[in-house]
């Protein structure tokens, strides 16, 4: 028998509700940050995790009660995170990135781990499965408020108008990106689809979610069914399970829909053929005509049309997507590029003709090979098949519970989802505008009476803990296929509802009297000083620069915008000390986070024209900072072309600022895209900058003794950039309009207008 639960344990408990309950309402697809709309808000709850395991622990110690033991599920996760560690201080380009991925793979561990602390008895595992499903719930009436009122209203918004979609990404983002037509004409792409992704970022993921939680809403149904004290039951777990289905198909995940399909049928095959042993020959029947008619419908295409329904890929996308996963495992076979690098690296191993540059392979294995290497493929699948192992082989009476001294009371449930749907609330909103406060307040409404709604009917049906872990298995391997064509192992938000099933799912085969704990003196250090670490050395740091780089880039789009001060200098001072000055603090406490190297190469020129025009002498040493940032920014991220076309940016201003000194500063422009090149050879871009940049050093200096060679080396890129861009049509890869026409210009040896 464990101990009864005491206030501090319960405490932990509504800690561990609330946190499972915020994990999947805030988003977690960039947990490298690498993109500019990405706020700390999900690398937020992963501390959160690290606080809770300590918690657990400390608790345990000052309680005198033993620690759920540690075994070799706990450990091979701690692994696999070591061999991402590994991977990053070895073979990582950007180190920065992998490094905080290695981190959030470690908080995956502190959550399987807090999650086992908390579903000691069948009580505790009953409420930590009900405040799960009901926040699946929560997620899937979001996602059909956006299907019904929010995807309507956007597409009528910006349908037809792109700079208003200009003005408002440049607002969500504070400036940090200017999107070009191309990216803005692929957004809006974006804008028009009908797939639904609820409180994730993108489709596929809300898909695994689903995949995963699906059985769970399913088996409430039945549960409810058999309720035989409130047939009103009956019915809103009907409408529950209702909405999980429609939310799939407003999904529209083929891969979600198949994995889901194949668990069930399967399930229902096996529940069939132990219960009517006499009616097996039928049902082998059964499944081979099922299997037949599945290719021939499938090899015919007869179902074209029942789902026909925009989609960004498919099988064939995927094919193209492992071939080039695959060149990168052949050359990187045992650490790996590192992990958060797979974007960056992908682009020099993909078909030159692959209309997509992924930032996954969509299979998990290719994605912990391709990543982290040969060893973090092996111990994840040693995880997984322990856990599958355990979860089918033990078998245990259908009928027996344990019995527990103390009742939870209801209302531990509750406060730890009101915390836990707060929690999301804020960190939604932190980092947004204020404009999208009405927004994410409706949002947070209909997602907190949908998870009131789901727990006033769970808190009244009985689940067995015996169908709990089948239920929960049906879930997990639903989840994995999906994960095989699609998705990431690495986005927390939807591994960690993962990780808190598959923990759950572990408690519900081991009772008390089995649990021989492991002394709690020596597992608090252990995790506290991790935990601790991780604040101070990651979190703390990561959030301090990160706000103060958002107002720097705010202030900057303000003072760039506002007209001439009386004072000459005045606008200089304040990029110096609103702009250029936060940058240098955030990249202080970053040192190794190239973002803020980029921004500073971006930022310094427009104090160097700046000075320049008001005569100030300390104009050239703001020239020469930027260029300086932007070097540090490509050794920080060595594989990244971003550095690399910034600098060629700045040196064409530079170029045109100084007619004397064009010709150097066109030509260390094109040095600069020719080693960027290499590793992004397929981007029609980078060979039109070039050839621009080329053309521009041959019409500068007529006198120039290798000038042919100059006007030889941009028609060898111009036709190549024509080449490239006559495999796509209307993708974000092709030329503009304008580009084409510079193109034209050089190939008739003509002076080519700016691009």
């Amino acid at each position: 028998m464990t101990p009864r639960n005491d206030n501090g344990k319960l405490i932990l408990i509504i800690a561990t509700i609330a946190l499972i309950v915020a994990r999947p309402l805030v988003s977690g697809e960039d947990p490298a940050l690498a993109s500019n709309v990405t706020d700390p808000s999900g690398t937020t709850i992963t501390l959160m995790w690290f606080l809770l395991a300590s918690a657990w622990s400390l608790w345990s110690l000052l309680a005198k009660v033993p620690v759920v033991p540690i075994g070799i599920i706990d450990l091979g996760l701690i692994g696999v995170a070591g061999v991402y560690f590994v991977s990053t201080e070895f073979a990582a380009a950007n180190v920065y990135a992998a490094r905080i991925i290695s981190w959030e793979m470690l908080g995956m561990a502190c959550c399987f781990f807090a999650i086992r602390q908390a579903t000691v008895n069948t009580q505790e595992q009953k409420i930590i499965f009900n405040a799960l499903l009901a926040t699946a719930f929560a997620v899937v009436i979001f996602g059909l408020y956006q299907y019904c009122w929010e995807m309507p209203k956007l597409r009528e918004q910006y349908g037809d108008n792109i700079e208003k979609l200009r003005k408002d990404f440049l607002e969500q983002s504070s400036g940090n990106f200017d999107p070009d037509n191309n990216f803005l004409d692929q957004l809006r792409i974006r804008v028009m689809q009908t797939h639904i992704y609820s409180t994730f970022s993108h489709p596929n993921t809300l898909a695994s979610f689903l995949a995963l939680m699906l059985p769970s809403a399913l088996a409430l149904s039945v549960a409810a069914w058999f309720n035989s004290k409130r047939k009103i039951l009956f019915p809103m777990a009907l409408g529950i399970a209702g909405a999980f289905i429609f939310a799939i198909w407003a999904n529209f995940s083929r891969g979600a829909m198949a994995s889901i399909s194949l668990v069930l049928i399967s399930g229902a095959a096996l529940y069939l053929w132990n219960t009517f042993p006499a009616k097996r020959v039928w049902l082998l029947a059964s499944i081979v005509i099922v299997s037949i008619s599945a290719v021939m419908i499938w090899k015919t295409n007869s179902l074209a049309g029942i789902f026909q329904k925009e989609s960004s890929g498919g099988l064939s996308a995927r094919i193209d997507y492992w071939k080039g996963t695959w060149k990168m495992i052949e050359q990187y076979p045992l650490l790996g590029v590192g992990p958060g690098n797979f974007g960056n690296s992908y682009a020099r191993f993909m078909n030159e003709n692959a209309l997509e540059k992924i930032k996954d392979p969509h299979n998990f294995a290719l994605e912990l090979w391709s990543s982290a290497g040969i060893i973090a493929l092996l111990l994840f699948a040693m995880v997984i098949a322990i856990l599958f192992q355990r979860l089918v082989m033990h078998h245990e009476n259908e009928s027996s519970e344990q019995e527990y001294s103390n009742t939870i009371q209801p209302w531990v449930c509750y406060l730890g989802g009101m915390l836990g749907l707060l929690i999301a609330f804020v960190l939604r909103v932190e980092y947004k505008p204020p404009s999208d406060l009405i927004q994410e307040s409706i949002g947070a409404l209909l997602r907190t009476a949908a998870w009131f709604i789901a727990i006033g009917v769970l808190e009244n049906l009985y689940i067995n803990k015996f169908w709990m872990k089948r239920i929960l298995l049906a879930g997990l391997i639903a989840m994995l296929l999906n994960l095989c064509v699609s998705g990431s192992i690495i986005f927390a938000s939807v591994m960690v509802p993962f990780w808190t099933a598959a923990a759950l799912a572990w408690s519900t085969t081991f009772s008390d009297s089995t649990i021989r704990g492991l002394r709690p003196a020596w597992v608090f250090p252990i995790v506290a000083g991790v935990t601790g670490f991780f604040m101070v050395g990651v979190f703390l740091p990561l959030a301090n620069a990160f706000t103060l780089g958002t107002q720097a880039i705010q202030n900057g789009q303000l003072i760039a915008t506002s007209p001439p001060d009386r004072k000459n200098d005045s606008k200089l001072l304040k990029l110096r000390t609103m702009v250029l000055s936060p940058l240098q603090q955030a990249s202080a406490l970053e040192p190794q986070n190239p973002r803020w190297n980029l921004l500073l190469g971006t930022w310094y020129p427009v104090a160097f024209f700046e000075a320049t025009r008001n005569g100030d002498s300390q104009a050239l040493a703001f020239g020469n900072a930027a260029l300086l940032e932007l070097d540090r920014a490509a050794k920080l991220n060595r594989e990244s072309i971003e550095p690399a076309l910034v600098k060629a940016q700045i040196r064409t201003l530079y170029a045109e600022s100084n007619k004397t000194q064009a010709v150097n500063q066109y030509l260390d422009a094109a040095q600069a895209l020719r080693q960027a090149i290499p590793f992004d050879p397929y981007e029609i871009k980078l060979r039109f900058h070039l050839a621009n940049l080329l053309w521009r050093a041959y019409l500068a200096d007529a006198k120039r003794p290798n000038r042919a060679e100059l006007r030889e080396e941009a028609l060898l890129q111009t036709k190549e950039a024509f080449r490239l861009d006559a495999i796509f049509s209307n993708s974000p890869r092709n030329l503009t309009d304008r580009q084409r026409k510079t193109l034209n210009a050089i190939i008739l040896g003509k002076d080519a207008p700016n691009p």
